[in-house]
């Protein structure tokens, strides 16, 4: 994971792109630092696979407005926020399909859709941290405050999830990786709602993002402590 890490830290990309492919993936959401694994087998997405293998390995992942349009239906369905990943990993199949692993890279923004068919393509803006000299004694205590959370959380919870979240980010520091990269990572391996991930995905100021966080971890530890579900709540 810190080689993961250490890839989309050190990413260089234009502030605005086009002709990016976008990929919409109902219920998901992929954040900075986060490699998500994908089957791809629909023939228009086998063919947006390709075009990404040939274009610096970049793709957008867009979640889906459920409740909008008519099934089938994806034009004015993503969300204009969205995540830019690159393909690190990918597996082609006699058939045709793909086995992909996407790291997120950027938040992004899309601009506009300059291509329907075969799959949809964009212009996107990539969207900055707006909390870029957070002064260091506060970045310190939100990063403290979820490194103890997720400890926490290890300790109550019996799928080990948490546990194991806590080995994995025990030897970062704030020298390692912002505290907006943090929140991103714990973000992307907790059992989040889609829309609660949304949330978390559009909030570009590092400090509301942590504080979200810290709320989330500290809801789903009360639920915890009282024996109930861990199911996730954000405001």
């Amino acid at each position: 994971m810190t080689n993961l890490l250490s890839l989309f830290q050190d990413e260089i990309l234009n502030s605005s792109m086009k002709n990016i492919p976008i990929f919409p993936l109902p219920g998901h959401v992929l954040l900075p630092g986060e490699p998500l694994p994908l089957h791809i087998f629909e023939e228009r997405y086998k063919q947006l696979a390709e075009f990404a293998l040939t274009q610096k390995r970049l793709m957008v992942l867009a979640n889906l407005k459920s409740d909008l349009g008519k099934i089938g239906e994806e034009k004015n369905k993503i969300y204009d926020i969205a995540g830019l990943g690159r393909i690190v990993l990918d597996e082609r199949m006699a058939d045709g399909r793909f086995n992909l692993v996407l790291l997120g890279l950027k938040r992004i923004r899309i601009k506009e859709i300059v291509q329907e068919t075969p799959f949809q393509q964009a212009e996107i803006e990539i969207l900055p941290e707006t909390s870029p000299s957070i002064f260091f004694p506060q970045a310190q205590s939100l990063e403290n405050e979820i490194y103890g959370l997720i400890s926490q959380m290890g300790k109550l919870n019996n799928d080990h999830l948490e546990e194991d979240l806590s080995k994995m980010i025990k030897n970062f520091s704030y020298q390692d990786i912002s505290l907006g990269a943090l929140t991103d990572l714990v973000s992307a391996y907790l059992p989040l709602a889609s829309k609660e991930k949304q949330m978390i995905l559009e909030e570009t100021d590092m400090v509301k993002r942590a504080e979200k966080l810290i709320f989330e971890l500290k809801f789903k530890i009360y639920s915890l402590q009282r024996g109930g579900s861990s199911s996730t709540l954000l405001n």
